[in-house]
């Protein structure tokens, strides 16, 4: 089922996400010294992006757990006895409302979780080019950290558009 699918996506993130800090903050701590301006900068970045990734897999959770309990097979079954029947009363046609309302309610949740899910796709993605352009920076080289500059700021872009994305 569906809640199966996107459950088994948002945990395979969530192991990505933790690997893939964990190198970045490695490869920084490499490169630069802990504790200096540049460390704490890209750190911050860093670490907003990977907190507000486990924010998005929270939501996630919390939103497969409610969805889990709008069982689909029951419903449609009930919706195909009140369909099949000749005439149906106001309260049967309430019901029969209600039921494709809640297969509404789901469906619309799946839409959403697609969308955070694919967010942090995209903060995957950020986290390990910011990984690799820090990994290439020469420390020891004026010109090197131009490809990271850029990449560190896609990452705050996209930690302040994350924001916007959170499921409600």
């Amino acid at each position: 089922e569906d809640v199966k699918k996107y459950g088994d996506q948002a945990y395979g993130q969530l192991l990505k996400i933790q690997e893939k800090y964990q190198n970045y903050k490695k490869i920084l701590s490499d490169k630069f010294t802990p504790g200096e301006l540049t460390h704490r900068r890209y750190l911050g970045v860093g670490e907003e992006v990977y907190l507000l990734t486990l924010e998005n897999l929270k939501t996630i959770s919390s939103t497969l757990e409610t969805t889990n309990l709008i069982k689909t097979d029951s419903i449609l079954d009930r919706m195909n006895t009140l369909e099949n029947e000749q005439t149906l009363t106001d309260d049967e046609q309430s019901e029969l409302n209600s039921l494709k309302e809640r297969l509404k309610i789901k469906e619309n949740q799946f839409s959403e979780l697609s969308k955070v899910l694919s967010i942090n796709e995209a903060a995957l993605t950020k986290l390990d080019e910011a990984s690799i352009s820090l990994s290439n920076i020469n420390t020891n080289k004026d010109q090197s950290g131009q490809h990271i500059e850029i990449v560190l700021k896609q990452l705050e872009q996209l930690a302040k558009s994350a924001v916007k994305y959170n499921i409600k």
